[in-house]
């Protein structure tokens, strides 16, 4: 083995065991979300119609958390462990694409201020597809680059790794598609060799969707369910599909929020400093071209369109990161002491970050409340929603908080004699409904108009109009809700043992009198 080589193998073993060691004792205990309950639904029935998953379906990645749960069991262990994986594997392809753009030193400070940074530590922990996304785009972004810088490559690794990442979220192919087609543009092969793995790309795209509507109903059914997500979602964060200005600006916020966390509060002003290499083939495929189409298309769509949750910064991450590697590379590289320079910088980014994540964790709701009342400002949810649910969730403690309060309300609820029902909104319905579906457990959305669903499985509670339930005569009701302000009744914490984070929780019993919150209606025969 030469050193070359020996150097590679050890970066990538290095690489993947920070991934390892830094996730493990930290993961989740519990799925996070609604759509982590969704991948693990799918592992025993893949139905694109019942949100197992959630559109527009995530194939392969339900395929490698099916693998892996035939060894571990347990679906959040075996999904939490495909976010750690994904975690590793964007780690040391960052630091390839770093190496191949400069140098080795490049590379891995890229790997390093990618592998602390808060969102991607996070999302490196639950069950999830962002880890995913920051793999894929990677993987996405090095075989385009590749088959662009050099002049032997084949636009077949290219090809082929963009309909695999398209296969895993199916969004990645609108968004990861300008680079790719730079890539076929700047390879060197003639475009008689570049069709056909173009056209294969393609026909693999087409075949994940085929597949995917196979398993949810056939392809209309599927279809409607796409299309029904995508305009209910979008229409809360766009102009363009109905959203208000409030909503487009609300959106916009968490946008700006999320990529400076991301890596942009660095990589974004240094963008103008990096010493851009134009490249064997003009300015047109050199670096600044290069990472430009790669990231500017997902931000821009972000911005612009949807970006409800922090998880979606990861698509560019590992680019931000990069640009902010070479920036601190290149300022010091005429300079005396360039190394050390280099390196003290990455050391700082990498603590800085390191000790947010380990640090910091939500902030008591009353503290905040104290320090608005100070303050004088009017609304003491939107500092509470800003400071906690935008920033400080994204944290070691911010993990341990959901696994205490999850295991806290799944006590409550067992202790409360049956028969029993609940009723939430959101991501806490469907968590329930997982951990115990032999309850009846109603959901509604929470923004209007609200219409009562039930969860798979229920067994006493019937649906008696769009937004009315009808309870069995002497079923107790635990109504569990994010806002106290959300409940019909007094707002109670679920058990003693319960952080000051966990959501609302009242429980009714079979004597009271009919339940409204907002359009929807509860009552007992």
């Amino acid at each position: 083995m030469d050193g070359s080589l020996g150097r590679r193998v050890t970066l990538t073993v290095l690489l993947s065991a920070v991934a390892v060691l830094t996730r493990v004792p930290l993961a989740s205990r519990y799925l996070f979300d609604w759509d982590a309950v969704g991948f693990a639904l799918a592992l025993d029935h893949y139905d694109v119609s019942l949100y197992q998953p959630h559109p527009p379906g995530y194939l392969l990645l339900v395929g490698c958390a099916k693998a892996i749960r035939a060894v571990l069991s347990d679906p959040n262990r075996s999904l939490v462990t495909l976010s750690i994986l994904a975690t590793a594997l964007a780690l040391v392809l960052t630091w390839a694409l770093g190496r191949r753009l400069r140098d080795d030193g490049v590379g891995v400070a890229a790997a390093l201020l990618l592998a602390s940074n808060p969102i991607f530590w996070f999302y490196g922990e639950v069950a999830g597809a962002y880890a995913i996304d920051a793999a894929a785009s990677v993987a996405v972004a090095y075989a385009c680059y590749r088959a662009v810088s050099d002049a032997e490559a084949s636009p077949w690794a290219a090809s082929l790794v963009f309909a695999i990442a398209v296969g895993f979220r199916q969004s990645l192919g609108a968004l990861l598609l300008p680079v790719y087609l730079w890539a076929l543009l700047g390879n060197r092969r003639p475009w008689g060799r570049k069709l056909l793995p173009a056209a294969v790309a393609a026909l693999l795209t087409i075949l994940w969707t085929l597949v995917m509507a196979h398993a949810s109903g056939g392809y209309e059914a599927y279809r409607e369910v796409t299309r029904s997500l995508l305009s209910t979602m979008l229409g809360r964060t766009s102009l363009v599909f109905g959203a208000s200005l409030a909503d487009a600006l609300r959106n916009l916020a968490g946008f700006a929020i999320w990529t400076a966390m991301a890596g942009g509060l660095i990589a974004l002003p240094a963008f103008r400093g990096v010493r851009w290499q134009p490249g064997g083939r003009g300015r047109w495929f050199g670096e600044k071209a290069f990472l430009a189409v790669w990231l500017l298309p997902p931000m821009l769509f972000y911005a612009v369109v949807h970006m409800i949750k922090a998880g979606y910064a990861l698509t560019y991450a590992p680019g931000l990161s990069l640009v902010a590697a070479l920036w601190i590379g290149d300022s010091s590289a005429t300079r005396r002491g360039a190394r050390r320079r280099s390196a003290g910088l990455v050391a700082l980014a990498v603590v800085l970050q390191a000790a947010f994540f380990l640090g910091a964790g939500p902030v008591r709701p009353e503290t905040i409340a104290s320090a608005a009342r100070t303050a004088r400002l009017p609304e003491v949810h939107r500092l509470d929603y800003l400071v906690n649910n935008l920033l400080l969730r994204f944290s070691a403690r911010g993990i341990s908080l959901f696994d205490e309060d999850t295991a806290c309300l799944l006590e409550q609820i067992r202790r409360t004699p049956a028969p029993l029902a609940v009723v939430g909104t959101g991501d806490w319905a469907r968590i329930i409904a997982y951990y115990r579906p032999d309850l009846d457990v109603i959901f509604f959305p929470d923004l209007p108009p609200s219409r009562v669903s039930l969860f798979p499985g229920h067994r006493g509670v019937r649906l008696v109009a769009p937004n009315e339930a009808l309870l069995p005569r002497r079923t107790r009701l635990v109504w569990i809700s994010p806002s106290r302000s959300d409940l019909p009744g007094p707002a109670r914490r679920a058990t003693p043992g319960c952080t000051p984070f966990a959501p609302a929780v009242e429980i009714f019993g079979p004597a009271a009198p009919p339940l409204r919150n907002h359009e929807v209606l509860l009552r007992w025969e």
